[in-house]
């Protein structure tokens, strides 16, 4: 549904920058050549704006960094023109043509215990958001699977239901008892939604990537009633937070103290897990990042039970986070 939605957003917009720029070519306002221009740099153009808008945001509700994870403004700006240029990939193609992006899942056998790799996206997403990850996670010898959650707008308790068919589907296609959960932002609260209310039997991992546990300011500006429940202070994260994380789970949070969308950014830490804090990254950008892809692969390449000592380190020990 939402690639659809996209698919209609672009299509619209096109039409209507085409419509303006025709209309001041014949008014002879502008050349052909600007117009053209105008045609194909608009959509660039109110992306840019509207990761902006995050970013101010960021800057004015962020959390105290220590001096360590500070970056320079040349750093910043171009933090902030990495993740314009994600956000408008995935937001014009990535997500509205995800069965091009992303290849459809071919699940090998389990064998020898193997844990399989459950991606699970973010708020106003689907399987698009995994056009860089999942081909090289699965390069790095892992089994990816990935699940489009839906209603899009809808309460993220209804997500629980689609995310538990697509575990029991994946543990059924592999043979493996237990997956590990790879969630980008809401994706990590629909997860946790999904423990407590199913339980961890099916769950060995759980990664959460920019995941708002605590809210986050920025979901003021959301739309649908999943915005609100992740807003900071919400009665649902409030609700959520006293359901905490079986002992036989294995809990990593990655995240970023430049986080434009997690607002403030000590939002996104997750207590009683492994945190593993990151710098200079946007909030879609971390989903394209290779020090992301780096982290994984060495949490998901170790046995839980040595993930949970904390056998990965991140940038950062977790105490200046």
């Amino acid at each position: 549904m939402l690639g659809r939605v996209l698919t209609l957003i672009l299509f619209v917009e096109m039409f209507v920058y085409c419509g303006y720029a025709v209309a001041r070519v014949v008014l002879g306002a502008w050349s052909p050549a600007f117009a053209i221009l105008f045609i194909l740099g608009m959509p660039l153009v109110v992306r840019g704006i509207l990761t902006a808008i995050g970013f101010a945001m960021s800057w004015r509700f962020h959390s105290p960094r220590p001096e360590a994870g500070e970056i320079s403004p040349l750093e910043g700006a171009l933090v902030f023109l990495r993740e314009w240029a994600v956000t408008a990939f995935q937001y014009s193609f990535g997500q509205a043509f995800d069965h091009v992006f992303v290849a459809p899942d071919r699940l090998p056998r389990s064998a020898n215990g193997e844990v399989p790799v459950l991606l699970v996206h973010g708020y106003l997403c689907n399987r698009g958001v995994w056009w860089w990850l999942k081909p090289r996670l699965e390069r790095g010898g892992h089994a990816v699977a990935t699940v489009t959650l839906e209603p899009v707008l809808g309460e993220i308790d209804d997500l629980v239901r689609p995310l538990k068919e697509r575990i029991e589907a994946l543990c059924s296609e592999t043979g493996a008892q237990r997956v590990a959960l790879v969630c980008h932002s809401m994706g990590g609260l629909t997860a946790r939604a999904y423990i407590r209310a199913c339980g961890s039997e099916r769950v060995a991992r759980l990664i959460t990537i920019a995941t708002p546990h605590q809210g986050s300011i920025a979901a003021r500006l959301g739309l649908g009633r999943n915005a609100r429940q992740m807003r900071e202070g919400s009665e649902w994260i409030g609700a959520l937070a006293q359901a905490h994380l079986p002992a036989d789970v294995s809990a990593i949070s990655i995240y970023s103290l430049h986080d434009n969308l997690v607002l403030p950014q000590d939002n996104a830490m997750l207590p009683g897990t492994q945190l593993m804090p990151l710098t200079g990254l946007g909030h879609n950008e971390m989903l394209v990042s290779r020090r992301v892809h780096d982290l994984l692969l060495g949490v998901l390449d170790a046995a839980p039970a040595e993930s949970a000592r904390q056998v990965v380190r991140s940038e950062f020990p977790a105490s200046v986070a």
